[in-house]
């Protein structure tokens, strides 16, 4: 015979009744099959006491509860639980609540009627994404004031006392963790057909839309377009200087929040930049403007690298690399700057630069040309009186020359009319720069 699950269940139970008794058979097993549970504990790694009894390392996961409707006052563990979902891992902290469903076990395939209890996300009975601790309110009466607090007062922020002695509510569990409750964790606030994911720490993930509103709650990213225009933001880490009062929701701020990413369709986002258009005679619109689609990475550091191959950076237009201090390119290889012009200093600057090798020739050519004429002259003639005699002044000079041409060709690669001269080895050439 087929064993039924669930709803299927309880219809055969009740249908097949021919009494009342049939029928509280049934809604007992439903019950049963269906029903809230408090974590008491969360297998994590090997530090839980129950890791190696409940699976190793394929029990992570699973959660040691009690049933919200059989509390005891010593809240002890009455069974275990698996995670509804393999691939979306939201584990919960001690105190919280969990909605357990009765569901075939891994022995099904040995045992047709082998079940299990799977768990769902946490409970929202506090409708926050830091925690939603509800601890076991039924106490005994040997119990300490300090660990009489109820809902209200956990919930307004006064933390409650565990055991003989003063101690925070552990969030934990055996497998240890490092859960603090703050106070200034606040949830983002969503708008008209928002879906929003958030993490426990003022972490988030928006996928919304242009909302004007006029809630004093409003967001800074509806400036301009339509109601409805997409908008994807990704957000880690709230302001430093967010207040007290973790149960107000806040908007998104790419300045002061610590990590961002946006992508746009229409949305004006007011993100603060470096804004140094000098190199360029059409400067590209400044970021906070920019009305069309586009994506913004913004955090107090970024790194872009690719540890195989390139990191390849592409614009239609143009592309502006700005900064308050310094710019630095440097390669263990070559740097190459192509264009239809290259312009160094300034975006008008129209000075060609010399090209290296050919100018040295040339030069080299005319040292020489100069330093020929400086010899001949080093033993010039003057004839006063129909005689022969030195040109002192001029061959004074003309050794001075001597002195300069000589060293300038050495300079320059060496004599271009002897073997072995090479302008590139020349002492005037970049070991670096090059042109074309």
């Amino acid at each position: 015979m087929a064993t039924k699950f669930g709803f299927s269940g309880l219809v055969s139970n009740i249908d097949g009744g021919s009494n009342n008794d049939s029928i509280d058979r049934g809604l007992l097993n439903f019950k049963t099959r269906f029903i809230a549970a408090r974590v008491k504990n969360v297998i994590l790694n090997e530090n839980s006491k129950n890791f190696d009894l409940l699976g190793g390392w394929s029990a992570v996961g699973s959660i040691e509860y009690e049933f919200v409707d059989y509390q005891t006052p010593n809240g002890v563990s009455q069974g275990v639980a698996a995670p509804m979902f393999s691939n979306q891992k939201q584990y919960p902290l001690l105190e919280e609540l969990v909605f357990l469903i009765k569901l075939p076990s891994q022995s099904t395939g040995v045992y047709s009627d082998s079940e299990r209890y799977y768990y769902l996300p946490p409970l929202s009975v506090w409708n926050h994404p830091h925690h939603n601790a509800n601890p076991n309110q039924v106490k005994s009466t040997q119990e300490p004031d300090s660990q009489k607090k109820n809902n209200s007062q956990i919930s307004a922020g006064s933390s409650k006392k565990t055991g003989d002695s003063e101690k925070e509510l552990d969030f934990n569990g055996d497998s240890g963790g490092t859960f603090q409750e703050n106070s200034k964790i606040h949830p983002i606030l969503p708008f008209t057909g928002d879906v929003i994911f958030e993490g426990r720490y003022g972490n988030s993930i928006r996928i919304g839309n242009t909302s004007k509103t006029n809630s004093s709650f409003s967001n800074n990213w509806s400036e301009v377009g339509s109601n409805g225009d997409p908008i994807m933001i990704l957000r880690n880490g709230q302001p430093d200087d967010v207040s007290d009062k973790g149960f107000e929701p806040i908007t998104e701020n790419i300045d002061t929040d610590k990590s961002s990413l946006y992508l746009t369709s229409t949305q004006k986002i007011p993100v603060t930049a470096v804004e140094n258009y000098e190199a360029f005679s059409e400067p590209p619109e400044a970021p906070q403007e920019y009305t069309s689609n586009q994506a913004i990475l913004n955090s107090g550091r970024l790194l872009l690298n690719a540890n195989v191959d390139s990191v390849l950076i592409s614009g239609q237009k143009s592309i502006a690399l700005s900064a308050n201090e310094n710019i630095g390119i440097s390669s263990n290889q070559d740097v190459v700057l192509s264009g239809a012009a290259v312009r160094l200093g300034d975006v008008e600057a129209d000075h060609p630069v010399l090209l290296g090798d050919d100018f040295l020739d040339q030069f080299a050519n005319l040292v020489k040309a100069v330093d020929g004429v400086a010899q001949v002259l080093t033993s010039a003639q003057i004839f006063p009186g129909g005689a022969a005699a030195p040109n002192l002044p001029l061959i004074n000079k003309a050794i001075k020359l001597k002195g300069v041409t000589g060293p300038m060709l050495s300079i320059l690669g060496g004599d271009p009319t002897l073997p072995g001269s090479d302008v590139k080895k020349s002492k005037l050439l970049s070991k670096v720069t090059n042109t074309a």
